[in-house]
């Protein structure tokens, strides 16, 4: 479920990626989370269900990505 949503609108998510979150890195991996979930909210309307889904796959997205990358590197 979570590459479905990683992989539904990828312009979307790299967007998002590169503009929300890695800016926002710099407060911390659970704000830059939640803030990108909030632009992401905002741009595709606010959606209480919507909202749901996503925030519930954002820590399995997270454990996801901190067991693929690479040794030294981190989120």
């Amino acid at each position: 479920m979570a590459d479905v949503v990683t992989n539904w609108n990828l312009p979307m998510s790299r967007w998002l990626h590169t503009y929300v979150f890695q800016t926002a890195r710099r407060l911390g991996t659970f704000a830059a989370v939640l803030g990108t979930y909030a632009a992401s909210a905002l741009l595709h309307g606010l959606s209480f269900h919507l909202a749901a889904v996503l925030l519930s796959l954002g820590p399995h997205h997270l454990r996801g990505a901190r067991s693929t990358q690479a040794p030294g590197r981190h989120l």
